[in-house]
């Protein structure tokens, strides 16, 4: 079962996120120029862009990690959260 949890638009340097709205409202608070949700309703269900190019590696691994919990089975997202994930 396959579930997409990031896509990547490599020419723009932009990936797109699938956070909580939660998440996505903390991270798009950090720089909302560089971080900020879809259009329309993707942005409602968490949809998150981030500018690849204004990120920092650390941000963009947490991104990653929460992003992957969303839609990873429960014993690897329990993996995850042992390591500090939130």
């Amino acid at each position: 079962d396959e579930k997409i949890f990031i896509t990547v638009d490599n020419v723009n340097m932009k990936a797109v996120f699938r956070l909580s709205p939660k998440e996505q409202a903390k991270f798009s608070d950090l720089d909302p120029s560089a971080i900020y949700p879809a259009q329309a309703g993707w942005g409602k269900q968490g949809w998150t862009i981030f500018e690849l190019n204004f990120i920092e590696p650390e941000i963009l691994q947490t991104a990653i990690t929460l992003s992957y919990c969303s839609v990873a089975p429960e014993e690897l997202v329990k993996k995850y959260k042992k390591k500090g994930a939130k």
